[in-house]
């Protein structure tokens, strides 16, 4: 069954749960609890301004603090939301392949966006009988507009039109490494057990300026495997529709759309490792729904197989529940420097923000350290009406963006984006937040990373989570140093270590974009 499923939506209901979130939180802050009356949404995108069938959108900011979204319809069109004039235009028009689902479901913009002006793009393409799914990169000409003369097709997956199931989810991290869902595309064993075949999966590759791409090393199976793609991270998936990266622990969140009337086998997943996520053979807290092998040992013995017949053991979902449509959100991380008077308070800081398509309902989910049990669930914003939500983001300013497709294959009244704002003043610096000793040394600020004075003579290095050191400046006493071209201009957590004559310190940073 596709996306669109179940029964008729209804309102998010309140359960008085705000005061697990604060409990939850990551940071010291000396905040009260927040209240849902500090939370208001303002409607960015409506029917009256053009939108007409969104999937996916990416966010931006200007100089001034405007966030601009870029978004993709299904229907083949690249549309921008300028946050400065709040006006609504279209961009460009892909050539697609549009058939049931099939069509323009991903977007994502280059991590050097600001520089580049590259886009990401996953569309369907072909005809009926010669068939994939395809991530392509454009370029942006000095009008803004999509040129679509600069299109470098990255990877194409083999598929069948008119199928259900397209995935198409995108994200960049702080590495430069693309993060892809791929749709089982209703190919049963020949898709998501296949260990051969791209579809139901959550893929990880570099790509280089050429237009083409390289696969980083920690994949599920190494380069070279015989009857595997090095580019799989994640599979046995069936239709993970959305995604989002925890950078403080290296981890993926998706959202699994289940099968209809199996119980809870619907899933949020959040995974550390890459693994198998157990599909078709188990789905939900590995509920048996195809097979005779245990969770432990899965078997593909498909005729159409091209794969490796014995599989990695089958993980369970984080959050499995009775099925509808689950969509993930972001993990939010509270960035104190950010200067935004819409931006969440540090109450939320390391909470994975849920939802689903078809009960309109939002919540936020409290993870172990390590990020491989769920302690809480929490209902929030019961006052705030979502409508068939699809997408779900952090923007550079804080806030959250939600896009509501609302119709089925077409518009409807509710079909639109809005961002929840946070109206309240708990807005502490970060070094405030989080550990006073470090303020004297190293802080953030924006895409400046600061040095003070009283450490003389020294060296920073800015690094990423993995380890891999990306820039390094040399300086002496007090110095500013602008470190956005070493990240790509890419907002999130790094590591900076600055050598001094006294020894070596270390600290996360959170850098917060422009």
């Amino acid at each position: 069954m596709s996306i669109f499923k179940g029964a008729m939506p209804r309102l998010a209901l309140w359960s008085g749960l705000f005061g697990v979130v604060a409990a939850q939180a990551q940071l010291v802050h000396n905040c009260p609890p927040v209240s849902p009356t500090e939370f208001k949404m303002t409607t960015l995108v409506d029917r009256p301004m053009g939108i007409e069938e969104p999937i996916k959108m990416a966010l931006d900011m200007d100089a001034a603090g405007n966030v601009d979204i870029y978004f993709v319809e299904r229907q083949g069109k690249v549309k921008k939301f300028t946050g400065a004039t709040k006006t609504l235009a279209t961009i460009g028009t892909v050539n697609i392949f549009v058939g049931y689902e099939d069509g323009l479901t991903g977007i994502v913009l280059d991590p050097a966006f600001k520089t580049n002006h590259n886009m990401f793009l996953y569309y369907s393409q072909g005809t009926k009988d010669v068939f994939h799914f395809r991530v392509a990169r454009f370029t942006l000409n000095a009008q803004g507009m999509l040129d679509m003369a600069t299109e470098k097709p990255i990877l194409e997956i083999p598929a069948i039109a008119s199928h259900m199931h397209t995935g198409g989810a995108m994200q960049f991290d702080g590495a430069g490494d693309l993060w892809i869902t791929t749709g089982e595309n209703q190919s049963g064993e020949e898709g998501p057990p296949n260990t051969n075949d791209l579809r139901g999966k959550i893929l990880r590759i570099h790509p280089t300026p050429d237009g083409a791409y390289t696969v980083p090393a920690g994949n599920l199976f190494p380069p070279g495997t015989a009857k595997t793609r090095p580019e799989i991270y994640i599979m046995g998936c069936r239709n993970p529709y959305s995604i989002a990266l925890d950078p403080a622990r290296h981890a993926v969140a998706w959202g699994d759309i289940g099968p209809d009337g199996q119980g809870q086998t619907e899933e949020h997943d959040f995974a550390v490792a890459p693994g198998n996520f157990g599909y078709p053979y188990f789905a939900g807290n590995n509920i048996t729904l195809s097979g005779t092998a245990p969770a432990s040992a899965p078997v593909n013995n498909n005729s159409k197989n091209t794969g490796l017949n014995n599989l990695p053991p089958a993980q369970p979902a984080m959050d499995p529940y009775q099925q509808l449509a689950a969509i993930t959100g972001p993990i939010y991380r509270y960035n104190g420097s950010l200067q935004s008077n819409v931006k969440f308070p540090p109450h939320f800081d390391g909470l994975w923000f849920v939802a689903d398509f078809q009960n309109n309902e939002m919540d936020t989910i409290s993870l172990n350290k390590a990020g491989t049990a769920m302690i809480a669930k929490a209902k929030v914003f019961p006052t705030l009406k979502i409508t068939n939500l699809l997408d779900m983001k952090t923007g550079p300013d804080g806030a959250l963006y939600i896009l509501n497709y609302a119709g089925f294959f077409t518009a409807s009244a509710q079909t639109g984006i809005v961002r929840i704002d946070y109206t309240g003043s708990c807005r502490p610096d970060i070094a405030t937040a989080i550990a006073a000793p470090e303020k004297s040394m190293v802080q953030a600020r924006g895409m400046m990373v600061e040095v003070e004075a009283s450490q003389g003579r020294h060296e920073l290095a800015i690094g990423n989570l993995q380890g891999r050191t990306l820039a390094t400046f040399k300086g002496e006493g007090a110095m500013a140093y602008d470190v956005a071209g070493a990240v790509g201009n890419h907002p999130g957590l790094y590591i900076a270590k600055l050598t001094t004559a006294a020894g070596v310190f270390s600290r996360t940073l959170i850098l917060g974009g422009r």
